[in-house]
C-alpha cells in the first residue's frame, strides 16, 4: 500500500483517517501497499489571511519516510507532495498524494513532514539533504507561504499504518508578530521590522533551525489600514535591537523596542502583539492606544509610541528628538545601542560642553531635520569605542583650538573610535574648528592608534580650519561632491609612520581652493589615490604639490588653475593623473579670494554646487 492520503487537519485535535489495506485492495486499483492519506492537525497558530487556523484549497505539504531512529531516508521517500483535499477552507481535511503515495514496508519507520511544500526545482528545498531555506524579508503579499510548520511520528509499524493510518500534528517553527496602530483617522502605508535576522535553514529530518547572521528589514503583510502581521525567526533578545518603521500619511515613524519591554524575545510557536501610537516630532500624540496579547501559547505583550522620524535614519536606530527645550548636556544619558539625535529645524543649538558619548552607544548619528542645515555650535565629540558616527545635514561651528572628532584627548587611549569603525559626514558645513578628525593623544604612540575602516565625506563644505583628517588612521578615505577651502594645514594628512596602514584615498568631484599645504599625504609606505574630475587653485604655494608619499595614483577630468600673478600651478605628487591647466584663477572662478567658487566655464568638474549651470 502507498501512503497516498496523508494528512487530515484539525485546529485542536486529530483523528485517524487513512484508507485501510482492505479498502485499497478491494478497489482493485493496485496490489502494492501504499499510504494514501495522512490525518493531520496543527497547534493553534493562525497564519491564513482570515487568521482562523483553517487549511485552504491549494495548501500542500512535503513528506519524508525515514528508517526508524536513524534519520536516514527510506527508499527515496523524500519531499513527497500531498495536497489539501478541501474545496475552500476547513479546520478538518485530508492531504492526498499529488502523485504516487509513499510505499509501506514491513519494518518500523519514522515520518516527518513540513508546510508549506516546495519542490526542489524552486530552490527553496534541498530534497536530498532535507534542508528548507527560509527568507522572511518580504511578506507584503501574505504570510501563509512563510509559516513553516513541522511534524514527526516515530517508530510507526506497518501494521499500525494499515489499520489506523498515519496521524501527525504540525508545530509552528517560527513566531507570529502583529503590529497594530492605535491612532484614529490614520492610514498606514507599510510597516517594516528592522534589526533582526531574516534568513535561516531548517533541517527537515531533525527539526532543527539554524539562523543566518544577516539582519535585514522585514516588510509585514497589511491586514487593514492599521494592522499588520508577519512571521519572524525565533530570537533570544529583541530589546534595543528590533525597531519598527511605520510609514503613514507621507511621514515616517519609528519605534524601538525598549530595554524594559515585556516582550524581550521571540519563541517558536508564540504569538506577539505590539500596539503602537504614532507621535509627531514634537512628541504630541496623534491618537491613543494600549498593549495586549493573545495566542495559542502564553506570550507577553507590549505597547508603546513610535516617534516621527527622518528617512535618513538607518533601520535599527532609536531616534531621540532634539528641540529648543532639550537639555543637550544630558541628551544621551542612559542611551545604548544605535542612536540618532534628530535636531528639529528652525532652531540653533549650542553645546556648552563636549558631547561625551556613553560607552554603551555603539553607533551614533547627528541629523538635522528638514531641508535646511540645522546650526550647531560645539567643541568636541568624545567617544569610547564607537563603531560608527554619522553627521548629516548640519552646519557645525567649532572652536579654533579643538578637534571636532577627538581621539585620545588628554592621552586617554580608551577615548577613540573602535578598530574598523566608520565615520560618515554628509550634507554638512564644518567651520571654525582646528581639525575635523584628529589624534589628540601623545604623538609618539603608534600601535595604540586604532584604524577606521572608512572615512567618508560627501556633499560637504569645509572651510576656515586647519585640516580635515590629521594624524589618525583609516584604511579607506573617500571625498566626493565637496569643497575644501581656506585650510592652513594639510587637508588630508593621516598618520604616516610605524604600523599605519597604507590608505586608499578617493577624491572625486571636489573643489580644493586656498589650501596652504600639500592637501593629500600618504603614509611613509605610500598611499593609493584616485583623483578624478576635481577643480583646484591656490594650493601649496611653497611646493606646488597636490599630493605627497603617493605609491600609485590615477585620474582624469581635473582642472588646476594657474595663479593670476606668477602663473604657478599645483599638480605635483601624482603619477598618472591628468590636468587641464589652461585657466588662471580669475578665468576659472567668479571670486575665489572671497569664497565665490562658482565656475565661469561650463564643465562638470569640481563640487557640483559651484557648477556654472546652477548659478
Amino acid at each position: 500500500m502507498k501512503l497516498k492520503h496523508l494528512f487530515y487537519a484539525a485546529a485542536v485535535s486529530t483523528l485517524a483517517a487513512a484508507c485501510s489495506e482492505a479498502d485499497e485492495l478491494s478497489s482493485g486499483i493496485r496490489s502494492e501497499k501504499t499510504l494514501d492519506a495522512i490525518h493531520s492537525g496543527t497547534d493553534r497558530f493562525a497564519t491564513r489571511v482570515n487568521l482562523n487556523s483553517e487549511w485552504e484549497s491549494g495548501d500542500a505539504i512535503g513528506v519524508y519516510m525515514l528508517d526508524a531512529g536513524t534519520g536516514n531516508i527510506r527508499n527515496s521517500a523524500m519531499n513527497i507532495q500531498y495536497n489539501a483535499d478541501v474545496a475552500e477552507t476547513s479546520t478538518e481535511t485530508n492531504f492526498v498524494a499529488a502523485a504516487g503515495g509513499i510505499g509501506i514496508y514491513d519494518q518500523p519507520c519514522d515520518f516527518v513532514a513540513y508546510y508549506p511544500y516546495s519542490s526542489g526545482e524552486e530552490g527553496k528545498v534541498d530534497a536530498g539533504a532535507g534542508v528548507y531555506k527560509i527568507d522572511l524579508a518580504d511578506q507584503s503579499a501574505g504570510i501563509a507561504g512563510h509559516d513553516l510548520m513541522w511534524a514527526k511520528v516515530e517508530n510507526k509499524a506497518s501494521d499500525e499504518l494499515l489499520s489506523s493510518g498515519l496521524s501527525m500534528i504540525f508545530h509552528h517553527q517560527l513566531a507570529l508578530l502583529y503590529v497594530n496602530i492605535g491612532n484614529e483617522d490614520v492610514k498606514v502605508e507599510n510597516v517594516k521590522v528592522n534589526g533582526l535576522n531574516t534568513t535561516a535553514h531548517f533541517d527537515l529530518l531533525k527539526g532543527e533551525l539554524s539562523v543566518d547572521d544577516a539582519p535585514k528589514a522585514v516588510t509585514l503583510h497589511k491586514l487593514s489600514d492599521k494592522s499588520f502581521v508577519g512571521v519572524m525567526l525565533p530570537v533570544a533578545n529583541i530589546a534595543k535591537v528590533m525597531s519598527v518603521t511605520i510609514e503613514a500619511g507621507g511621514k515616517i515613524f519609528q519605534y524601538m523596542v525598549p530595554a524594559t519591554s515585556k516582550i524581550s524575545k521571540f519563541e517558536a510557536g508564540y504569538e506577539y502583539i505590539f500596539n503602537i501610537n504614532l507621535k509627531n516630532s514634537t512628541g504630541d500624540l496623534i491618537s491613543g492606544g494600549n498593549g495586549s496579547t493573545e495566542g495559542w501559547k502564553p506570550g507577553e505583550n507590549e505597547g508603546g509610541d513610535a516617534t516621527e522620524t527622518n528617512p535618513e535614519i538607518p533601520s535599527g536606530y532609536e531616534t531621540i528628538p532634539v528641540n529648543g527645550d532639550t537639555e543637550l548636556t544630558t541628551v544621551l544619558d542612559g542611551a545604548s545601542g544605535k542612536i540618532a539625535l534628530l535636531f528639529a529645524s528652525g532652531n540653533s543649538y549650542n553645546f556648552s560642553t563636549n558631547l561625551v558619548i556613553p560607552s554603551a552607544v555603539t553607533e551614533l548619528m547627528l541629523l538635522g531635520d528638514g531641508k535646511q542645515q540645522v546650526v550647531l555650535s560645539m567643541k568636541s565629540i568624545i567617544n569610547t569605542g564607537l563603531q560608527k558616527l554619522s553627521l548629516n545635514n548640519l552646519k557645525i561651528t567649532g572652536e579654533s583650538n579643538a578637534t571636532l572628532l577627538s581621539n585620545a584627548a588628554e592621552d586617554n587611549l580608551d577615548n577613540q573610535f573602535a578598530s574598523g569603525a566608520v565615520v560618515e559626514i554628509k550634507k554638512c558645513e564644518l567651520t571654525g574648528m582646528k581639525y575635523v578628525c584628529n589624534w589628540d593623544g601623545n604623538k609618539d604612540r603608534d600601535v595604540e592608534r586604532n584604524a577606521l575602516s572608512s572615512f567618508v565625506v560627501n556633499d560637504c563644505y569645509m572651510h576656515d580650519i586647519v585640516s580635515v583628517f590629521e594624524e589618525y588612521r583609516s584604511e579607506t578615505m573617500m571625498f566626493t561632491n565637496s569643497t575644501f577651502y581656506k585650510m592652513s594645514g594639510q587637508a588630508i594628512h593621516p598618520h604616516t609612520y610605524g604600523t599605519a596602514p597604507n590608505p586608499t584615498i578617493t577624491v572625486q568631484y571636489c573643489t580644493l581652493v586656498g589650501l596652504d599645504k600639500t592637501p593629500i599625504q600618504g603614509t611613509n609606505q605610500g598611499c593609493n589615490i584616485t583623483y578624478e574630475n576635481n577643480v583646484s587653485a591656490m594650493i601649496d604655494p611653497e611646493h606646488s604639490n597636490l599630493s605627497y608619499n603617493t605609491s600609485s595614483s590615477n585620474g582624469d577630468g581635473n582642472y588646476a588653475a594657474k595663479n593670476d600673478g606668477d602663473g604657478k600651478v599645483a599638480t605635483g605628487g601624482f603619477k598618472h593623473v591628468n590636468f587641464n591647466t589652461d585657466y588662471t584663477v580669475s578665468d576659472l572662478f567668479v571670486n575665489a579670494a572671497n569664497g565665490d567658487l562658482t565656475l565661469k566655464i561650463d564643465v562638470q568638474a569640481g563640487d557640483p554646487r559651484w557648477y556654472k549651470s546652477v548659478e
